[in-house]
């Protein structure tokens, strides 16, 4: 059985409306519902996730009060159809010595998803014990009173996986005569590693590429450009255009690539992500500028402290001399409320962040950060922006992300926002159709309603 956590009360740092119902954002500031329609699609699409990603949720596992069996309830791994020795299987002795020296004891062990096969290896000559169902999903053990051949067959106990799947769960529920617990298998497949070589050395032109998207603004992107030279020479920079009449960029470091006309922001995101070669990437917007606060070294340094544990950090926005101007620029944090049918619930909270990291004071934790980061790129291509949202999407990456990237901005690191803009480039920035987008993340994120 799998059971999805659901916390008695509202832990979460903002209100709930209980009045309509588990999941309600309350006011009527926030986005939603979804028309009948699309609602109707909504459900049919979460049902078929929902199934879908249901081995990635962690059972529960009950320990029964007083047993007097020692066994370990979660956390026993096996590759699709290999085996594993089930670890950590005890008796009391007091009651093992009870159960010995007066009657006949029974070991019953059965696979309740009948995906994987039970057995027992020792020899088949081995004295006063009966098995029956040796390489079966359920497999039974007669024993005579003799405590002595107990520790061995608890020792010497398997699991094997008999149906290929890459995440897949089992539960074997093991009876030691009238008690019994429940053993969750996982079953699944080893995950490969990403490795870079940054080679010989510590270039962090060699560690680093910077990566942007550009519409309709090369005196932008030329002016980005030239300060990124200025202080980091030779560093690849790729750049995703989706102007109307591209222009070159001018660079020996710069790789442009042109896309079909307003594609749009997320697929230029993705399109400059697919090319990078390195370990790290920087993501900066067109109308950036580096300046003496735009210092990546920084950034490094906190990746590679093996203290830390951090895929993507944010860094804040500074002035022309590189002084900072936050402490953390863009920062949010998210609430997630699960709902029911109706959908779940989210609110992004601006200007928020979690605890301090200790190894690093000036750095927060957080859900969402603005536009401009560093991030481990083997992390960041786990999930790509949504090419739906053409014109906006900063915060709906980082909501789609929750759970799986952990997340800092730090006001050590800083860039200039120039703000350049155009009466073009303005005409589709402004003219982003909202309300098609909104009713995509409610569809998409299988929401009820949600607040920014």
């Amino acid at each position: 059985m799998y059971v999805r956590h659901v916390a008695a009360e509202n832990i979460l740092p903002f209100d709930v409306d209980k009045e309509h119902g588990p999941c309600s954002c309350g006011d009527k500031k926030s986005y939603g519902p979804l028309d009948e329609t699309l609602n109707r699609r909504r459900i049919i699409e979460a049902k078929e996730w929902e199934r879908h990603h249901r081995a990635e949720l962690e059972p529960l596992s009950l320990c029964n009060a007083l047993s007097p069996i020692q066994y370990i309830g979660s956390g026993l791994t096996v590759e699709p159809l290999h085996n594993v020795r089930l670890i950590g299987l005890g008796i009391h002795p007091a009651v093992a010595q009870d159960f010995a020296e007066k009657e006949t004891f029974v070991i019953l062990l059965r696979s309740e998803k009948s995906i994987g096969v039970l057995y027992l290896n020792l020899p088949p000559h081995a004295k006063g014990i009966e098995v029956v169902g040796n390489n079966t999903n359920l497999l039974k053990i007669r024993g005579e009173p003799n405590i002595s051949v107990l520790d061995p067959i608890l020792r010497s106990l398997y699991y094997s996986s008999t149906v290929y799947d890459i995440n897949d769960r089992d539960i074997i529920n093991f009876q030691f005569n009238n008690f019994t617990v429940q053993i969750h298998i996982h079953i699944r497949r080893t995950t490969v590693p990403f490795l870079f070589d940054v080679g010989p050395g510590d270039d962090i032109t060699k560690k680093v590429t910077v990566i942007t998207k550009t519409f309709e603004r090369y005196q932008a992107i030329t002016s980005l450009v030239e300060s990124i030279n200025k202080y980091y020479p030779g560093m690849t920079i790729i750049v995703a255009d989706d102007s109307e009449r591209p222009q070159k960029i001018n660079g020996s470091n710069i790789k442009q690539y042109i896309m079909p006309f307003a594609e749009g922001a997320s697929a230029g995101r993705n399109l400059a992500l697919s090319q990078i070669r390195t370990k790290y990437f920087l993501w900066v917007d067109d109308d950036f500028i580096f300046t003496n606060g735009t210092k990546l070294e920084v950034f490094i340094e906190k990746f590679e402290n093996p203290n830390v544990m951090l895929d993507v950090i944010g860094g804040t926005f500074g002035d022309k001399d590189g002084v900072s101007k936050h402490k953390c620029y863009g920062c949010r944090t998210i609430s997630w409320y699960k709902g029911d049918n109706n959908g779940d619930c989210f609110v992004r909270h601006g200007n928020t962040h979690y605890h301090q990291l200790k190894e690093y004071p000036q750095c927060y934790m957080t859900d969402a950060i603005t536009m401009f980061f560093m991030a481990r790129t083997e992390a960041f291509r786990r999930g790509v922006f949504d090419p739906e949202y053409e014109r906006i999407g900063h915060t709906e990456y980082f909501v789609n992300r929750l759970g799986k990237i952990r997340l800092a901005s730090c006001s050590d690191v800083n860039i200039l926002h120039a703000r350049i803009s155009n009466k073009k480039y303005a005409k589709f920035r402004n003219n982003a159709p909202v309300g098609a987008m909104v009713r995509h993340l409610l569809l998409n994120m299988n929401l009820k309603c949600f607040k920014l």
